[in-house]
């Protein structure tokens, strides 16, 4: 049998960081590999013994013994949601990805009819999935992973006896609804000249590479105009990967923002 509990480890500026709450891990007879499960809390006693609760259920499962009830099973799955995304707010999720996962859980239960637990099955979410003719194979995998990481937190937490959706396979080499490729020299002319207001904007994003949420982010303080090579000097905060960077500018690119800084000197 392995049970034990820990705090996973990040790297985070080139340091190691551990989370302040506790997972568990377990196995027992009959399981092919070890489970591993959020605790929720960080008090290293509380979690061995939230932990070993949990392993005598699962035991009493294989024994073909019901399982204690934990208060949490009748809760609909609006309550479950609101849980599962505060206990990965602990766990220092980003709220981008967070607003994602919610928007996408939230959809398969509206869209699929899922009330309660006992209304989510393999057979709930393939329909759903075949019918959806908008949405990427890419996409598609993003909803079935969102939806089976938050069911394994509910199994975890004895809220619901048995993630129903474990089967489910991704979908295989997922095409793209339309291949990504550049604009032709001649395509940002024509883009650039029919942006009107933000022009500034759009020249800058095709000059630079800069995701848009990193450019909303940018403030004046990080626009270097008269350095010797103009540049932005991006924040870590605002980049995907939590890295600074320097970014150097087009000509183009400093003679608008030079344009726009006299119109707009606080933006």
């Amino acid at each position: 049998m392995i049970l034990t509990v820990f705090r996973p480890k990040r790297k985070k500026n080139g340091k190691t960081v551990a989370s302040r709450l506790y997972r568990g891990r377990y196995r027992i007879d009959g399981m092919a590999k070890a489970a591993d499960v959020p605790l929720g809390t960080s008090d290293k006693q509380v979690a061995m013994q939230k932990l070993q609760a949990l392993v005598r259920d699962r035991q009493r499962e294989a024994a073909g013994l019901a399982p204690k009830f934990n208060g949490q099973r009748s809760a609909p799955l609006e309550k479950h949601l609101a849980d599962y995304l505060a206990d990965q707010r602990c766990n220092r999720i980003t709220d981008e990805h967070l607003h994602r996962v919610e928007a996408q859980i939230t959809r398969l239960m509206r869209e699929c009819g899922w009330q309660t637990e006992l209304d989510i099955t393999p057979d709930s979410f393939t329909t759903w999935r075949s019918s959806q003719k908008a949405l990427s194979d890419k996409s598609l995998n993003h909803y079935l992973k969102a939806a089976k990481a938050f069911l394994n937190w509910m199994e975890g937490l004895d809220r619901i006896a048995k993630n129903p959706l474990r089967s489910l396979k991704m979908i295989e080499n997922p095409k793209q609804v339309r291949p990504r490729r550049p604009l032709s020299p001649e395509e940002t002319t024509r883009f650039l000249a029919a942006a009107g207001s933000r022009f500034t904007l759009f020249l800058t994003a095709s000059r630079t590479g800069l995701r848009s949420k990193e450019l909303s982010l940018l403030e004046w303080q990080d626009c270097h105009l008269d350095a010797d090579r103009p540049h932005f000097k991006v924040r870590g905060e605002t980049t995907k990967n939590g890295k600074a960077a320097i970014v150097f500018l087009h000509s183009e690119v400093v003679e608008a923002l030079r344009t726009l800084q006299v119109t707009h000197p606080r933006g």
